[in-house]
């Protein structure tokens, strides 16, 4: 309606006068829907210099077809009018098409003709309707002609006003959807931020996959696609935890299987978004390669989506040009080389020529790329909403859940090395790190092993659950060999899920849950230890789980071994160096713990001390190497009583105490007997130059709770006191222990 006034104007009043209505009209509706002054200018100036050439073309080659009366028919009107047209046409068409290819980095033709190419039939029509009522005012009057256009123009406004409530309900939907892309452009933004040590990858990407798609000629929706999708293509690193993102190191097999999730995962969040049927695939398959090995779905050549494709390598060269924790950046030539040396196997080949060719161009825009806009995105949304895939409730919830577990495995792997900060020995250690484990994981029966050295055998430290007490006492007998690293230290599957009751040979199994997820305990490639759950249903040892038993263990390690360490040195300082007994210092700390906590618990037991008759003249005549032999000696036979329920120390000197707690204290008196009948019997010291044997011996005296009472130190005094007595009773007296 407005270009026929225009036209009509430049018909009656001539190039100028039209060309002043045109852009009058045009700056007052630029106005109403944007508050930049430029654009607004801009209108105007666009359809003054347009409407004013179409009204000099018009005017011009109207003369070379009025008759030589003068008379202007509409059948001599209709050329001119024609040729208005398609004048205004393309001097409109061609600013508006330059000034957006500009504004979009689009080529000029492309963008004329997806935009402007079918626009000319609403010029040619306003041009028809225009010439048409000149016509008919010169023919029947000017009155009846202004009473026809005032119906037509009240027909008109009726519609405007209807056309303008839509409007409006149209504007506010479209200021809601760029509310909802801003806030994902700010999640975008944020996910940049704590996913990459270098901020702007998510720019850089974006400006590297729109110029691979404009070299590689792709369509308008593909581009559109690849503009949002580069700013979510990183929305799954909520669900990968940040010892992972900003690890320096290489990372494990584990780690990098929890990596390659990242891509699946933000497309089940993002699906029901309601982006373009493209964008979503996109972001699922931008790690596939071209050789069909990459992940999630194992996808080869073009089966890949083009978007995706295009994504990936934008996002690997972006990765290689600023480098990550783990590696540093490379120069251009380095990354070309990369790409050409993968051509074929990760990436397509024929954008990776394309990238190789045009790759200072692609540098320079990713270089100055500005804020990422999602330019017309909301509108192809809202008419493709219904086109897209359906939303996969299973698979969102599992990805909103997987972002809330990292949140709790977070948490949990700072407790834990605040935990094991503070742990000096290995039950400590194992308690932090069971802790740690079932108060995540679903199933919460688990125990943690130590491998004994000498027999290779797993022995439980620690154990956790209300299944504890089977657990704590059943070793993991047929897994160890599941467990234990093959020779040159290797492990070759680090976690693993076995059914117990196939196992069989053993009583206690029966006992437990069936169903075992275990990790082995690492240090210096060599296994120390392991740690398993246990459950009652497979179900129960999620993936998780399993996964967060390994991370646990392998945090575990050098705590575990900084404790076998300060155990083998603690324990060091509680043995005597010669006889490999525990010490005094053994005896007055955990062997009177010991005692006390019998006496407390009403066990009974008994102390005896031991001193050896004729040790002294060994000394004086045969050196204290002879006189050490026979101490090793004593060492060897009173180790062989030690265990659970007997403690043998030396005292000091040729003096040694041993302990019975419990059952064994009841028969004390048969069993310290038996002790000095042996020791007189084995204690024969033969010397063979003198053809002839001294028979040392031992004298003993002990004591017993409750019957001599419950104090350590009285016990001690009275089982010294008659060891004296026994002695007395053997050869000469000598002072009592109390008296030295």
């Amino acid at each position: 309606m407005t270009d026929a006034f225009v036209y009509a104007a430049a018909i009656v009043l001539g190039p100028a006068p039209a060309a002043l209505i045109a852009g009058t009209d045009a700056f007052v509706a630029t106005s109403r829907h944007t508050r930049r002054l430029v654009s607004s200018l801009s209108s105007l100036s666009t359809m003054a210099i347009s409407v004013w050439i179409a009204g000099f073309a018009y005017h011009e080659s109207l003369g070379w077809f009025v008759a030589a009366d003068g008379k202007v028919e509409l059948k001599t009107m209709l050329p001119p009018l024609m040729l208005m047209a398609v004048s205004h046409y393309v001097v409109n068409s061609a600013i508006v098409a330059t000034l957006t290819a500009l504004a979009r980095r689009t080529p000029l033709l492309r963008t004329w003709r997806e935009n402007y190419l079918w626009t000319i039939q609403g010029f040619l029509s306003g041009a028809a309707a225009a010439g048409l009522a000149v016509a008919l005012a010169r023919q029947i009057g000017t009155v009846a002609v202004l009473v026809a256009i005032g119906i037509v123009i009240s027909t008109y406004l009726t519609y405007r006003i209807a056309l303008g409530r839509v409007e409006e309900k149209n504007r506010r939907i479209e200021e809601m959807s760029q509310i909802h892309l801003r806030a994902l452009e700010s999640l975008a933004m944020a996910i940049d931020a704590r996913g990459h040590s270098s901020f702007g990858h998510l720019r850089r990407t974006q400006a590297y996959a729109l110029g691979i798609a404009e070299f590689a000629n792709v369509d308008e929706e593909t581009r559109e696609a690849l503009r949002t999708a580069a700013l979510l293509h990183d929305v799954g690193l909520l669900a990968i935890p940040d010892y992972i993102l900003h690890r320096p190191g290489k990372l494990t097999d584990e780690e990098k299987r929890e990596l390659e999730t990242y891509p699946r995962i933000g497309a089940s969040i993002l699906e029901n978004v309601g982006f373009p049927p493209l964008v979503i695939p996109a972001i699922r398959h931008h790690k596939e390669r071209w050789d069909g090995r990459g992940h999630p779905d194992g996808l080869a050549g073009d089966a890949i989506p083009i978007a995706a494709r295009i994504l990936g390598l934008a996002d690997s060269i972006d990765a290689a040009r600023h480098g990550r924790p783990h590696r540093d950046a490379k120069s251009q030539d380095a990354v070309i080389d990369d790409l050409r040396g993968n051509r074929g196997t990760i990436y397509d080949p024929t954008l990776v020529d394309l990238v190789a060719t045009h790759f200072a161009e692609l540098e320079r825009r990713a270089l100055t790329a500005h804020v990422p806009d999602f330019g017309g995105m909301h509108e192809i949304a809202s008419s493709h909403r219904e086109l897209a895939q359906p939303l996969n409730e299973t698979e969102r919830e599992q990805a909103l859940g997987r972002i809330s577990a990292v949140r709790v495995e977070g948490a949990t792997l700072t407790t834990l090395a605040q935990g094991l900060a503070g742990s000096l020995t290995v039950s400590q250690v194992a308690a932090e790190l069971l802790t740690s484990v079932v108060s995540v994981a679903e199933s919460k029966n688990g125990a943690v092993y130590r491998r004994d050295p000498a027999s290779g055998r797993f022995v439980p430290i620690h154990a956790e659950g209300p299944e504890r007490m089977q657990i704590g006492v059943v070793h993991l007998l047929d897994l160890e060999k599941h467990i234990v690293a093959a020779p040159e230290g290797v492990i070759p599957e680090p976690i693993a899920t076995c059914d117990l009751a196939l196992l069989g040979g053993s009583d206690g199994f029966a006992k437990l849950p069936p169903y075992v997820a275990f990790a082995p305990i690492v240090d210096s490639k060599q296994v120390i230890g392991a740690i398993a759950l246990f459950a009652t249903r497979r179900e129960s040892l999620t993936e998780d789980d399993r996964r967060l038993l390994h991370i646990i263990a392998q945090r575990g390690a050098p705590a575990i071994a900084r404790a076998q360490t300060y155990e083998h040195t603690e324990a060091s300082s509680l043995r005597d160096a010669l006889t490999g007994l525990w010490n005094s210092r053994y005896l007055l700390s955990d062997g009177r713990r010991r005692v006390t906590e019998a006496a407390a618990s009403g066990a009974p037991f008994a102390i005896a001390v031991i001193d050896l008759d004729r040790f002294k003249p060994v000394n004086d005549q045969y050196g204290h190497g002879v006189g050490d032999q026979v101490l090793r000696h004593i060492g060897t036979v009173l180790s062989e009583t030690q265990g659970d329920e007997t403690i043998a120390c030396r005292w000091g000197g040729d003096e040694f105490v041993v302990i019975l707690i419990g059952e064994a204290a009841t028969r004390a008196p048969s069993l310290y007997r038996s002790l000095q009948a042996r020791l007189d019997t084995e204690l024969v010291l033969k010397i063979q130059e003198a053809e002839t044997a001294i028979s040392i011996g031992a004298s003993l005296g002990f004591a017993s709770s409750p019957g001599d009472g419950s104090e350590f130190d009285k016990l001690v005094a009275l089982a010294d006191e008659r060891m004296y007595a026994n002695k007395a009773e053997r050869s000469p007296p000598r002072r009592p222990l109390a008296a030295r």
